[in-house]
């Protein structure tokens, strides 16, 4: 079994999280959907993680001897009135037709644990998770970015990024965002899309898929949450770890339980 560690947002509070082992690990952030947490994403995707901890079992040891660690922030902004709900948001407004609040606070939040805590070899997300995770991979990958630049207050030199998973991803629309997305993506991502999703449609993703250059899509029979079919847990496991092993070359699939 691959030793895997995972750390929520008290723990991502700290300037640097001891590897106790001091081996090289594979890190992946993890983002949550609108109006959830990172603890409550992490239990959405514990078979995605234990189908890791298996098929990673037999070639970790060469590449990330230390094994997985798996990072489930918090959004910056907390959701609803009670203030001690776990329940919080990566922007505010309708994310198909507003200038959307607190997008360049999330950036800069995600961008600091990337710069404390990197390098990532990906980002998965759920949702505006999955929204942010695309404006994440189309930021690192800049050769001048500007808008980088004007985000950061520190240095910022993470490499860009081997992969991104997006569950029921989607394209922010205003064209205020817009220079977010200056070219296409070229990081390799996997889209999952669900056929019945009535708050994500599949128009909606499609727009992010025409975002990116290297893409795979995963379909299938459900509404918006993360499936636990073993066949769609299966393709995001290979897409990992053919990512780590430097496979860019991927075919569209269709995969339904």
């Amino acid at each position: 079994m691959v030793p895997t560690q995972v750390y929520f947002e008290h723990e991502l509070q700290v300037a640097k999280l001891p590897n106790l082992q001091r081996r090289k690990t594979a890190k992946v952030l993890m983002l949550h959907g609108h109006g959830q947490s990172g603890k409550f994403f992490y239990h959405k995707t514990k078979k995605i993680i234990e189908c890791l901890q298996i098929k990673a079992a037999a070639e970790y040891r060469k590449c990330f001897p230390g094994g997985f660690e798996l990072f489930y922030p918090n959004g910056p902004l907390q959701a609803g009135d009670d203030p001690d709900a776990d329940v919080w948001v990566w922007g505010i407004g309708d994310f198909q037709n507003d200038l959307i609040k607190g997008i360049d606070e999330t950036i800069i939040k995600i961008l600091g644990i990337l710069n404390t805590h990197g390098p990532f070899i990906g980002i998965i997300g759920f949702s505006t998770g999955a929204a942010i995770a695309a404006i994440i991979a189309s930021l690192l990958e800049r050769s001048r970015p500007a808008r980088l630049q004007s985000y950061q207050r520190t240095e910022i030199v993470h490499p860009r990024l081997k992969f991104v998973i997006c569950f029921s991803g989607f394209k922010l629309a205003h064209p205020g965002h817009q220079e977010l997305y200056s070219s296409l993506i070229q990081t390799p991502v996997m889209h999952i899309i669900a056929t019945l999703d009535t708050m994500i449609s599949k128009e909606q993703t499609k727009e992010l898929i025409s975002q990116c250059e290297n893409n795979i899509e995963v379909y299938f029979d459900g509404t918006h949450y993360v499936p636990q079919g073993q066949c769609q847990t299966n393709a995001i496991c290979d897409f990992i770890l053919q990512s780590l092993a430097g496979h860019q070359s991927y075919e569209k699939k269709n995969n339904q339980d």
